[in-house]
């Protein structure tokens, strides 16, 4: 059995944000992925919110993620994205560019939550969804397979999404909407 080598540790670079929250800088302390050993990474508060057992779970750039949220499998934090609160971002999942994700809230399977996005309180972005522009999903809304949503959308309550679905614009889906669209080819576009 292959000894362990732990794959990141925190440097002495701090940074502090509101409320006296000190995040650390990482450094790899070997080559993985796409990753070489000395790379500076992002930012955590603390150890346990980048897996070290994985080969490939990292954060770039400026992104943070800090109190209780976690990165773990092969997803990656880029950019100036923040993952907090209990959050999770699993297996492929990446959060990038100025995309917040906090509360519960868990990415999963190779989503993607990019640009000014938000996903907060118990929701759920999964499959191959795309998240992006200002979107906001949040309350228990689930997002999966390939659905994109976009613009300005807010997507919330009990909503579902799945399959081929595009939703963008000013699109607002509340309560315990289901909308889908399974057809292969097939895209539906709800505007408000």
């Amino acid at each position: 059995m292959p000894k362990y080598v732990k794959k990141y540790e925190l440097t002495e670079q701090k940074m502090t944000l509101k409320k006296g929250l000190v995040l650390y800088r990482i450094w790899a302390l070997r080559d993985f992925a796409l990753v070489r050993k000395g790379d500076l990474g992002g930012w955590v508060e603390k150890e346990s919110n980048l897996a070290t057992d994985y080969n490939c779970a990292w954060i770039t750039g400026n992104g943070k993620v800090y109190g209780n949220a976690r990165v773990e499998g092969d997803a990656w934090v880029t950019g100036n994205a923040q993952v907090y609160g209990n959050a999770m971002i699993v297996e492929d999942a990446t959060v990038e560019n100025n995309a917040v994700v906090y509360g519960n809230a868990r990415i999963s399977d190779v989503a993607k939550v990019s640009e000014n996005a938000l996903v907060y309180d118990e929701a759920r972005v999964s499959g191959s969804a795309q998240i992006s522009g200002e979107a906001r999903i949040y309350g228990n809304a689930e997002i999966c397979e390939k659905v994109v949503v976009c613009g300005n959308a807010r997507i919330y309550g009990k909503s579902m999404l799945y399959g081929n679905v595009h939703i963008f614009g000013n699109a607002e889906i509340c309560n315990e909407a289901v909308v889908s669209g399974n057809e292969p080819a097939q895209k539906k576009s709800i505007l408000s």
